[in-house]
């Protein structure tokens, strides 16, 4: 159910934008996960507005006000029509409204400048049978959140059986609003059924009428298409298991290999962003951010070296680890601001964290994305950011 918080009266302009078009240099990306800008920007611009500084990790709050540390693993994060971002994660405990303190399979957060979060609703309160299927075990991670008409579908990870089983598939449910209530699909399909181990990490966009879904982890980065709701393989599952394709790490099955593919148009490119490394080792997680780019949705990607991305370790580094800054910094999206400025959502074990369970639990960073001379995403020195630093433009 929609909340009222009284933080969040300020009034934004409202985007018409949607998923087969994107904002250009001075309009605020909306409902879009094909992210698409024009604009440039290097380390010397202008790094945010200083009247929305913050610091890493972001804030999240309590209907109360207080704040309250969460664990937020595998982000992702888009700008609806309201002018209001909406955060997705994997599955956490936290606060949620009336329910209280607890377990939430798939949590959504609200927030108006994108450092300080609320909780808004839930994918799977009240739909808790959805998240599980096969062998009856439960685990939903990483959503990925698609507006197609006047729907937003949510793609997730029932991770069940393992995170290298058969069971590991995708699902999806939609809804009016980015907050629910949500009507359940169920399975699109797992692992075993469309040939890829570790079916996991959905990313799901929108061009030229199409609809496309790129997944993986471990045994590459693969796409395939939806039907024009979304809802369904197109043509069947048959026939997508037969046109589906790698457009990443081929031939190649190891676990530091890519995964939490994000597409991002810039420029007349795609850009492909992954992660790599280790995810889950707490402060000491090697997990970091790099991109590569192609002419073509389908590839070949490439880094600023023109080396393809076929094997684990290549392309450009958009984020690392840092020992004192935050490590583990991988599984990103990207959302841009009202001056059109594109911010890094991303997950990193923070060392700032007050009890070492925190330091050891991933939780939400931004920083703001720069595109070098080479024409590549990078955040600045390609590091979490350290202390208070400016952030998103707002525009009232």
């Amino acid at each position: 159910m929609k909340k009222t918080w009284l933080s969040f009266l300020l009034l934004l302009p409202l985007s018409l934008t949607g998923c087969t078009t994107g904002p250009s240099s001075t309009t605020p990306a909306s409902d879009s996960t094909l992210i698409s800008s024009t604009s440039s920007s290097s380390a010397n611009e202008d790094p945010g507005d200083v009247n929305n500084s913050y610091s890493n990790p972001v804030k999240f709050y309590r209907e109360d006000g207080t704040t309250e540390f969460v664990g937020v693993a595998d982000p992702f994060c888009l700008r609806a029509d309201n002018g209001l971002y909406y955060l997705y994660c994997t599955q956490l405990d936290c606060t949620r409204g009336e329910y209280g303190y607890g377990l939430d399979y798939s949590p959504i957060f609200e927030s108006a400048n994108l450092t300080e979060w609320h909780w808004v609703g839930s994918a799977f309160i009240g739909h808790e049978e959805y998240a599980e299927w096969n062998n009856h075990e439960k685990g939903v991670w990483a959503p990925t959140v698609c507006k197609i008409g006047d729907t937003y579908n949510l793609y997730y990870t029932l991770g069940a059986g393992g995170y290298y089983s058969d069971y590991t598939g995708i699902g999806v449910c939609t809804s009016p609003t980015p907050y629910g209530p949500w009507t359940h699909y169920g399975k699109l399909f797992d692992s075993g059924e469309i040939g890829v181990r570790n079916s996991i990490d959905p990313f799901v966009f929108v061009e030229d009428g199409h609809v496309y879904m790129t997944w993986g982890s471990g045994d590459g980065i693969w796409i395939c298409e939806l039907d024009e709701t979304g809802t369904a393989l197109k043509g069947g599952l048959e026939a997508q298991k037969e046109a589906k394709r790698q457009i990443a790490a081929y031939n190649i099955f190891e676990n530091s290999n890519y995964e939490a593919s994000f597409i991002q148009k810039h420029d007349g490119y795609y850009y492909l962003y992954l992660s790599t490394g280790s995810c889950c080792d707490g402060i000491r997680s090697t997990y970091k951010t790099v991109v590569g780019r192609s002419e073509s949705l389908y590839g070949p990607y490439v880094g600023s070296n023109g080396r393809p991305i076929d094997t684990a370790n290549r392309g450009d580094t958009v984020v690392q680890p840092h020992k004192r800054f935050g490590m583990g910094t991988g599984h990103c999206a990207v959302v841009q601001d009202d001056k059109g400025y594109d911010w890094l959502i991303y997950h990193s074990y923070s060392p700032f964290a007050e009890t070492e369970v925190q330091k050891n639990t991933r939780t939400l960073y931004i920083d703001r994305l720069y595109w070098n001379e080479k024409g590549y995403p990078e955040v600045q020195d390609t590091y979490p950011s350290n202390g208070t630093v400016p952030g998103p433009y707002i525009l009232a």
